[in-house]
């Protein structure tokens, strides 16, 4: 496997100030030693009073990250275990994540072809293991009290229509589909690319999608058995994700504007609305999407924690990682612009002078968490961090260049974007290889 180890072409030798390293180092609590994975219970419940939220925002600097995700998953299993969290609402498509749900709920046996011929960040052993854990915690119990995986996203549901009217077809055997009522983008139907549709077919395409969910919503409102009913829920949930995928990418390429965190939110809002249990809801995704970022998009437009924070107020939680130097796994784009496999890249160079990483890596101990709304609201470090400033965020793609993941939608209002942060100076690869459970 490959290991990039990148020099920086600028000199970050201009560092905040010896007085804000001060008191940053004041506020920050050294993290517990070990591995992630290995944090106690009494650890993790003196950092914040975990009953007073209602959603909490696990967000991650980079998908490939091992730390970030061995973090993430020991939070999600202490708010399982300790304050009835029961949903994980996770940064993937609805679609797909019913199969992962049918086999944390013994419905299926088999996990390793859940996430076949998905993006690696889904397809690989780290996650299978999580899932598995899933699996394991709802052995034996109630069905209240069992936990489900449910995918919030949609964007590219739209250009696999037969799949999903196949997936639609198998909760609702007695919905009659009329393959006639579709004119684009099924089998034997012409094609018609998201960046070449005119409106008129995006108009065409979008009635279509309205006339199959009115017909699902008279079956389901005929449905007595509890199942049928949930089964036509399913289904109706499977529409809107078709009906939201096709606004965003036609969207996106006719006007340039990206409304997939305002369909995030609006998803994670729908489960909160029947989600069971009394613990908070759990949202796994990017740094960039669980913050609280009232122009995430480069069309100016909010990210999903925006859209969190004005429904829900004080009772969303956003909870970031971030890092200095170290490895991850990411893909990069070869010499045609398409995506390489996986590789473990790294990062070596001190963080840019302005950035928040700057500050971070003169921390007094290597990995800290800081507890944001704690801060005096009158100290230079609260000042400091209210500002518009860098912080490092990568994704699944790396550039080849750290200063490139420092611009655009990094560039954060700490104070507003997020509650918490856990901060790792050094880093390890997401394991990526198959591993035999």
């Amino acid at each position: 496997m490959l290991i990039f180890a990148l020099a920086l072409s600028w000199q970050a030798c201009s560092r905040p100030g010896d007085e804000l390293a001060k008191l940053l180092n004041k506020e920050i609590a050294p993290l517990p030693e070990g591995l992630p994975q290995e944090y106690t219970d009494s650890y993790l419940e003196g950092l914040v009073p975990w009953e007073n939220y209602t959603l909490v925002g696990l967000g991650e600097a980079t998908h490939g990250t091992m730390d970030f995700f061995e973090l993430k998953q020991r939070i999600f299993r202490f708010l399982v275990e300790q304050h009835q969290c029961r949903v994980l609402a996770y940064e993937y498509s609805f679609r797909k994540s019913l199969l992962v749900n049918d086999y944390i709920h013994h419905k299926v046996d088999c996990l390793d072809s859940l996430f076949h011929a998905d993006l690696w960040i889904q397809d690989n052993e780290t996650l299978r293991q999580f899932i598995h854990w899933m699996r394991e915690y709802n052995e034996g119990r109630d069905e209240q009290d069992q936990v489900s995986f449910i995918g919030i996203d949609n964007q590219v549901d739209a250009i696999m229509i037969d799949e999903v009217l196949e997936q639609i077809a198998s909760y609702l055997p007695d919905l009659e589909l009329d393959q006639d009522m579709f004119s684009y983008n099924v089998r034997g139907k012409k094609e018609v690319k998201y960046e070449e549709m005119n409106e008129v077919e995006y108009k065409e395409i979008d009635y279509t999608f309205v006339q199959l969910k009115n017909q699902v919503e008279a079956l389901a409102c005929a449905q007595t058995c509890p199942q049928a009913k949930s089964n036509a829920g399913i289904a109706l949930q499977l529409i809107r994700s078709l009906q939201g995928s096709h606004r965003f990418l036609y969207l996106i390429y006719s006007e340039g504007t990206n409304i997939r965190d305002c369909q995030l939110a609006d998803n994670v809002l729908r489960i909160l609305k029947t989600a069971y249990g009394e613990g908070p809801v759990a949202v796994w995704a990017h740094n960039a999407h669980v913050a609280n970022n009232p122009h995430y998009t480069p069309d100016g437009s909010p990210a999903m924690g925006w859209y969190l924070r004005d429904s829900l107020k004080q009772k969303y939680l956003s909870v970031a990682t971030s890092f200095s130097v170290g490895q991850f796994t990411a893909v990069m784009l070869d010499s045609a612009g398409n995506d390489t496999e996986p590789l473990t890249c790294g990062i070596i160079e001190d963080p840019p002078r302005e950035s928040l990483n700057a500050l971070f890596h003169q921390a007094r101990v290597p990995q800290f968490f800081l507890n944001i709304r704690d801060l005096d609201q009158d100290s230079q470090l609260y000042h400091f961090f209210n500002a518009e400033r860098p912080m490092i965020g990568v994704g699944d793609l790396y550039l080849g260049s750290p200063e490139l993941h420092f611009t655009d939608d990094r560039i954060i209002n700490l104070v507003q974007a997020h509650d918490l942060l856990f901060y790792f100076r050094d880093t390890r690869p997401l394991l990526s290889e198959t591993l035999e459970l």
